[in-house]
């Protein structure tokens, strides 16, 4: 048994941070060359660009944040995935009502979503999918 200590968790936040960093570079990236290079509707775009960087941060979060538990990295991705498309509805809300009903800058309101998106992405990774058994 074992249990994992408020400083085991922060430090883990901040390897996680480090990791999500890179992502929302990328998830920036791809998002302003979506919509402002190549003309894709706003909200399109802001999808693309966040499986994009989920995908990015999954690869790198396995690598140096978290210890997988299990067998089939499928079966990880998967729950990865299914963690992912519930941010992903939390930052297209996020573009909706910041584009849409306050009239923000998309690129400004990408930053809020990704923001959002990584806490709820960093607590369900921490806390459920990576939880160490106690």
């Amino acid at each position: 048994m074992s249990y994992k200590s408020p400083k085991a968790h922060w430090q883990r936040f901040l390897k996680y941070g480090i990791v999500g960093a890179s992502a929302a570079v990328i998830n920036l990236v791809v998002f302003a060359l979506c919509e402002k290079a190549l003309g894709i509707y706003y909200l399109l775009s802001s999808l693309i660009a966040f499986v994009l960087a989920t995908y990015w941060n999954f690869i790198l979060a396995r690598k140096f944040v978290f210890v997988s538990k299990y067998d089939s990295a499928f079966k990880e991705s998967l729950l990865i995935y299914l963690v992912s498309a519930v941010g992903a509805c939390i930052d297209i809300g996020v573009m909706y009502v910041g584009v849409d009903i306050c009239e923000l800058d998309s690129m400004l309101t990408k930053v809020l979503a990704i923001g959002v998106a990584f806490v709820f992405n960093f607590g369900l990774r921490n806390f459920v999918i990576y939880k160490e058994r106690v």
